[in-house]
């Protein structure tokens, strides 16, 4: 009988310690930080890739002229939970500013994505010219710019 009270006494202390020990979700709070995203800071928690081709084409009347695509991607770069993170900002080329394509306002190109919460939010933006004095650049040439970001992701 003492058994069986000393068996049910260490069953009961055990119970009430395991009900009485944060659980994980608690201490897994207090561990979380939240963070604004601005254009200051979205580099250190955002990856960027920019890359593309630049093909020629043949127009029905038998004119050459060259479409450039670029995709732009970004990247979270640890695990966080995102919360409406929106960047915006231009696509420049390492030209001068009065190279063809920017007196003609082909460039810069603007563009604004939306990060859900996977983390990877992508764009693909187009712009075409003729042959002749727009030429100088590969795609390695172009280079973004975060004018503004907003949002907030949870760091776990």
């Amino acid at each position: 009988m003492k058994r069986i009270l000393i068996i049910l006494l260490v069953v009961a202390m055990l119970l009430v310690s395991s009900c009485s020990a944060p659980n994980n979700k608690e201490s897994n709070n207090s561990n979380k930080e939240t963070i604004e995203i601005t254009a200051d800071n979205f580099q250190d928690y955002f990856y960027s890739d920019v890359y593309g081709d630049i093909k020629t084409n043949t127009s029905a009347i038998g004119t050459t002229y060259f479409v450039n695509t670029i995709h732009l991607s970004f990247d979270l770069k640890q695990t966080a939970g995102i919360n409406n993170v929106t960047v915006k900002g231009r696509i420049d080329l390492k030209v001068s500013r009065t190279h063809l394509l920017y007196s003609e306002g082909k460039l810069p190109l603007y563009f604004t994505v939306n990060i859900p919460a996977s983390g990877h939010g992508e764009t693909t933006l187009y712009f075409q010219h003729g042959t002749g004095a727009y030429g100088g650049y590969t795609m390695k040439d172009f280079y973004i710019t975060i004018e503004s970001a907003t949002g907030t992701i949870i760091i776990y």
